[in-house]
């Protein structure tokens, strides 16, 4: 599905499911069939089974909280922005990412950056809305609204 503009016929659809509190993450070593093997992940091929999968989840309890991720191809690996820009000049490791990510704030601070966020000026709140401008960050968006994820 192309984010804003619908169901293309042509395209199949995939959605993958994941209780934050239960579920463990696999993206990176498995992909999408891991988590429809592990039983964690369910294929959908049309808007009324996505519609009918999604209201499944979102009755199973409501003291749960649920995390929702929509990206184009369910092939794609869960990995954030910074990861995939640090990993075309080499390895990626945690302590690179956060060296990285360290002077991303630093520049930005020194800029002036985060000043019009007042008492929630917090290095995660700039990063967020740094993120939300096109700058790298490990964080990785996911939504409590299911058709947000869409």
């Amino acid at each position: 599905m192309r984010h804003g503009h619908g169901f293309d016929k042509s395209e199949r659809l995939s959605a993958t499911v994941s209780n934050v509190t239960d579920a463990p993450v696999r993206a990176l070593d498995g992909g999408p069939q891991l988590w429809t093997r592990s039983g964690w992940g369910y294929r959908v091929d049309n808007r009324d089974q996505l519609l009918r999968a999604i209201g499944r989840v979102a009755t199973l309890s409501q003291r749960r909280i649920y995390a929702w991720r929509g990206q184009r191809d369910a092939s794609w690996p869960l990995v954030s922005s910074l990861y995939r820009h640090l990993a075309k000049s080499g390895s990626v490791d945690e302590q690179r990412m956060r060296e990285v990510e360290r002077q991303i704030v630093l520049e930005a601070r020194k800029y002036g950056l985060g000043r019009d966020l007042g008492a929630s000026n917090t290095d995660a709140h700039l990063l967020a809305s740094l993120q939300h401008h096109g700058t790298p960050t490990r964080l990785i968006d996911v939504t409590s609204n299911p058709f947000t994820a869409l």
